[in-house]
């Protein structure tokens, strides 16, 4: 869901909470690619370091249970909206 399409039985105070935890949701994203992205050149150089990989795997597991507590409170928030999945109006500014 874009920030221009949302469905109509949003208020603006749910709104707005859905766009701050879309943007929570992509902190621990972006941050497990970048982990990931450097323990993949870690391995490919030849030069992995069993210390510096096993730091990068823990903070890629903590970042995907922030991610998921992120996605929890997402769930949350459209089920206390009285969203459904067979809702299909949605409202474009």
């Amino acid at each position: 869901m874009s920030n221009r399409q949302v469905p109509q039985q949003m208020g603006a105070a749910e709104v707005s909470r859905l766009i701050f935890l879309l943007h929570e949701l992509s902190q621990p994203l972006t941050a497990i690619q970048n982990y990931a992205h450097a323990g993949c050149a870690m391995l490919a150089s030849d030069n992995a370091d069993h210390t510096v990989l096993l730091s990068l795997f823990e903070k890629i597991s903590e970042q995907s249970l922030r991610g998921n507590r992120t996605s929890n409170e997402l769930s949350a928030l459209v089920r206390s909206s009285g969203v459904t999945a067979e809702d299909d109006q949605v409202r474009t500014p």
